[in-house]
């Protein structure tokens, strides 16, 4: 299960134009901004950060995936200077 997760979450940031390095090699690129859906806390957590890499706006949905195991990401991260916002 762990793998199939893993997989996931390279394939969805592969949506960002970045490349995937599994091990060793140090590649620099940039992610661009892009609409995903969160498939389960992992992935979403992942793909928050991925999106708060990337120059321009970027949308997640299924977000509750996100808030199961990480209350008020959106409020902590915005503490520290994040641009989180959550649209009903």
């Amino acid at each position: 299960m762990m793998k199939i997760n893993f997989v996931l979450v390279v394939i969805v940031l592969m949506g960002f134009s970045a490349n995937a390095t599994v091990i060793g090699l140090n590649y620099q690129f940039q992610f661009k901004p892009t609409t995903m859906t969160s498939l389960d806390i992992r992935a979403g957590i992942s793909l928050l950060l991925a999106a708060l890499a990337a120059d321009g706006e970027s949308t997640i949905h299924n977000v509750e995936q996100i808030d199961r195991g990480h209350q008020n990401i959106d409020t902590r991260l915005n503490a520290i200077g994040a641009q989180i916002k959550r649209i009903n």
